[in-house]
């Protein structure tokens, strides 16, 4: 598997990770989880991907090992080259992050961090809304108002997703995470994409792609988790939460181990389906 870090030569100011502690740097250091659920006061997690404060539990298990591993300030992701979308993208959202009052925009820009074959181009997109996509982001850009939000527009956060899904239920359920992260502080996220049928490809580019069929997100608040799955073709109406499902479906529909180093016995007691935010 092939990891890639952001090059910085400044070190980030981390919040608390989970319910306590602070991660000291984004290099390559142990990293140690005082008290988290499911993992014994000061039980190391894996700091080989860097910034491994947006994966409390773990690189995802059953990630393609030639999948490129991408972790910056803001998120990690997992390029899929055959596709030429993130299989999974994780992102840490604490009060700060999601605070500023910085006018964003939406410049696309190809991942520098990946070979050119593996990402998509600005160019590929053209004509996307003729088909009725949108390009969406999985890393919300409002959810990055804290800084770093350029790193959002990256094609490699980016997905052709049905605009009436993308403003639609997607947008309610990055309203629900931030109202979340505003209640409790801190809500880890991952997200990712399905592929379970066809779907029409983007019409201008030149690169084989996947264009997903759905897509699925993972909440946890440190005492609580909601899993979601939405199919591309839901309506605007449709509420996002009917999409509640259960981390394991998430799993099995994916051939993915999202929490590696949490029980599954934890797991379950975490997930939740009553008092949506």
């Amino acid at each position: 598997m092939k990891i890639r870090l952001w090059r910085l030569n400044w070190i980030i100011p981390l919040a608390l990770l989970g319910l306590a502690g602070y991660l000291n740097s984004t290099h390559q250091v142990p990293v140690r989880s005082p008290g988290l659920p499911g993992l014994a006061p000061s039980s190391p997690i894996p700091s080989q991907l860097g910034n491994s404060q947006h994966l409390p539990y773990g690189k995802p298990l059953g990630t393609p090992e030639d999948n490129d591993v991408v972790c910056r300030p803001i998120y990690c992701l997992s390029n899929n080259g055959t596709t030429k979308m993130a299989d999974w993208v994780a992102y840490r959202l604490t009060v700060d992050a999601i605070t500023g009052d910085e006018e964003q925009s939406r410049e696309w820009m190809p991942d520098p961090d990946l070979p050119p074959h593996k990402t998509l181009r600005p160019s590929d997109y053209r004509g996307v809304g003729a088909l009725g996509y949108d390009r969406g982001h999985q890393m919300p850009l409002a959810s990055a108002r804290g800084g770093d939000w350029q790193l959002t527009n990256l094609l490699s956060n980016i997905t052709p997703q049905r605009a009436d899904l993308n403003r639609g239920a997607w947008l309610q359920l990055e309203r629900a995470e931030r109202e979340m992260a505003q209640q409790v502080e801190t809500v880890y996220v991952i997200t990712g994409t399905l592929y379970e049928r066809p779907m029409p490809p983007l019409p201008h580019s030149s690169q084989p792609h996947r264009v997903p069929s759905g897509y699925w997100k993972v909440l946890w608040d440190g005492s609580r988790m909601y899993a979601f799955i939405l199919d591309q073709d839901v309506p605007r109406d449709y509420d996002y939460r009917n999409g509640l499902t259960s981390v394991a479906e998430i799993e099995r529909r994916t051939g993915l181990d999202l929490f590696p180093l949490m029980e599954q016995n934890q797991q379950q007691q975490l997930e939740q389906e009553q008092n949506l935010p």
